[in-house]
């Protein structure tokens, strides 16, 4: 399963459930993914989308 579609699945979940930190969190990762998407202009490989999930945690790791 592609992890862009599982992090769909899970804000679908977490818009149910009412988890507000957890949708949060998803949906600036879905942002991020759409960003560099548009960026490289053409879809992302699992690999590509790993990078970018890797450079947000490190931006806001840094931003702490």
């Amino acid at each position: 399963m592609e992890i862009l579609e599982t992090i769909n699945k899970d804000v679908i979940n977490a818009m149910k459930n009412g988890d507000k930190k957890r949708l949060t969190t998803l949906r600036m990762a879905k942002n991020a993914i759409q960003m560099e998407k548009i960026k490289l202009n053409h879809e992302l490989s699992n690999d590509e989308v790993i990078v970018t999930l890797k450079r947000q945690v490190k931006q806001k790791e840094d931003s702490i």
